[in-house]
């Protein structure tokens, strides 16, 4: 489905690259020349992008309001977190583990909206649209206002932030009650896929990764490798790692 574009030169500054998994997340697993290894599914040969690089990004999939609202929140609550992990933390607190859960389920359902964006849904039910000019369409949105055209017709976008909204409470429902851990590698680095679906893993930095119903702990080169093939097996598109040699497959 082909999104759709801003007006000329984009005058309200709406997000169009949204990152489905955040930037900051991908840049913890950048080498020294910022960059991160990337294979693309059914593809043996690594490439290298930038952490903003437009293969991390869906193209208007949500709306502005979703994506500089409750998803950055959200995205802030886990850097957070994730930076408390990356200097040392050993086990979560209540609070953190409903930050990585949110956390999850908002990575999980933008992979699933990327993939499968959302078609215009039709309003019903008495609702008139208004014949918007494309000016004040874009200037509604970038008030955080949802608007339907005189089509009768609604952005899928704007469906979008809605449904992953309800899905993230939908997962944190889901996961009440279990815990997430914290497991290093011992040897060997973890590779990122672009989603690991329903498996409850949230990698946060090369050697570091969260696991939900794990135990805190250190594994081995050989189980790396096992979360690693999951992570390849699960992967729609890509793959990405700080270096593939580091990591065991």
């Amino acid at each position: 489905m082909i999104p759709e574009p801003t007006q000329y030169g984009n005058p309200y500054q709406l997000a169009i690259r949204q990152h489905v998994f955040p930037r900051a997340s991908i840049a913890r697993f950048a080498g020294t020349d910022g960059k991160v290894s990337v294979k693309r599914v059914g593809e043996g040969t690594a490439r290298k992008y930038s952490p903003g690089s437009k293969i991390f990004c869906a193209k208007r999939a949500w709306d502005q309001r979703s994506e500089i609202g409750y998803m950055k929140d959200i995205e802030d609550e886990f850097q957070n977190l994730a930076k408390e992990i990356d200097c040392g933390l050993d086990c979560l607190t209540p609070l953190q583990h409903l930050a990585a859960t949110r956390f999850f389920a908002l990575w999980s359902l933008r992979a699933q909206i990327e993939y499968s964006p959302i078609p215009d849904q039709p309003v019903r039910g008495g609702i008139r649209g208004e014949p918007w000019t494309k000016d004040q369409q874009e200037r509604l949105e970038k008030q955080g206002a949802i608007y339907i055209r005189s089509d009768q017709t609604m952005p899928g976008r704007f469906a979008a932030g809605w449904q992953v909204l309800m899905g993230i409470d939908a997962v944190t429902a889901q996961f009440d009650g279990r815990a997430w851990r914290i497991v290093k590698a011992d040897e060997g680095e973890f590779v990122c896929p672009d989603s690991f679906g329903q498996l409850a893993a949230l990698p946060v930095t090369p050697t570091v990764s969260l696991h939900l119903g794990h135990q805190d702990s250190t594994i081995s080169k050989r189980e790396v490798a096992m979360w690693n093939c999951l992570a390849r097996q699960l992967a729609r598109r890509y793959i990405f790692a700080r270096d593939f040699a580091a990591c065991p497959l």
